[in-house]
């Protein structure tokens, strides 16, 4: 039937644009997330910080949290592009 065929299309559009947005959203959060490590690994770099064991301590654990974020939503971001 013609209008079965026309639902099932239209819902297939709207789950595609669906997984679109998630995928976006994701790279835009990877993307943000890579920029936050950047700025960690930068500040770390800093004598005053990398001569402060607690400092350099704390920012490290910081960049472990974050690279573990970055993992996590690549393979959420790698799942949802194998669905596109």
């Amino acid at each position: 039937d013609g209008a079965e065929s026309w639902e099932a299309q239209k819902k297939l559009k709207a789950e595609r644009r669906k997984l679109e947005r998630e995928e976006e959203r994701l790279m835009n959060e990877i993307s943000a997330l890579e920029e936050k490590k950047s700025q960690l690994v930068e500040e770390l770099s800093k004598p005053e910080v990398y001569s402060d064991a607690a400092k350099s301590r704390k920012i490290q654990m910081e960049i472990d949290e974050t690279d573990a974020k970055i993992t996590e939503t690549t393979a959420a971001w790698e799942k949802i592009s194998e669905q596109l």
